[in-house]
């Protein structure tokens, strides 16, 4: 198996004039990385919020034959994860895609969060909301974990709705074709 992941980094630098007071230590990466997933956190729901479970939603179009199930007992602990059940697709190749109906009969803009899960043998996804780019998504992770919340961006209504499109970009399983 060949694991795939894009690393992302950024720089910084800071220019000072000297003499100044010493700076604090770093925390160590545990901590700053904790402390990131923490920030990262959902907001509690608001009134007129939607939060809808994905093996729940109408499947408005896929790729021909793709093969769609709910996984029911994954390994996360009830509450941590969708009552343990997730919409599993397993697509092929990349390409393969799947619509669904996020929500219907909405007035106005809505912000869009996605939460998922990622594991080893998971794909890199192209996420559209009707129609319009919402992001890429790397689905790849050594063991299977949450994402944590995504925001996909703030995306106006089409025909009184909103359709969730996601294509396969990539498989994180080279070797073994995607399976």
């Amino acid at each position: 198996v060949v694991k795939k992941s894009d690393d992302i980094s950024s720089v910084a630098f800071w220019y000072q004039s000297e003499p100044h007071a010493p700076f604090p230590p770093l925390p160590a990466v545990a901590e700053r990385n904790r402390d990131a997933h923490k920030s990262a956190a959902r907001t509690p729901l608001r009134e007129g919020d939607i939060s809808i479970e994905v093996e729940k939603m109408t499947i408005v179009s896929s790729s021909e034959g793709l093969p769609v199930s709910t996984q029911e007992n994954y390994p996360f602990a009830q509450g941590e994860w969708s009552g343990a059940a997730q919409l599993f697709v397993q697509a092929k190749k990349p390409g393969d895609f799947i619509e669904l109906l996020v929500a219907e009969n909405v007035t106005g803009a809505r912000k869009i969060i996605l939460d998922a899960t990622k594991a080893s043998d998971y794909a890199t996804l192209r996420l559209r909301i009707n129609g319009k780019p919402a992001g890429d998504f790397d689905g790849y992770a050594e063991t299977p974990q949450l994402s944590g919340p995504v925001a996909l961006g703030t995306f106006d209504r089409k025909d009184g709705k909103f359709v969730l499109r996601v294509e396969v970009s990539g498989l994180a399983c080279l070797r073994c074709g995607g399976e």
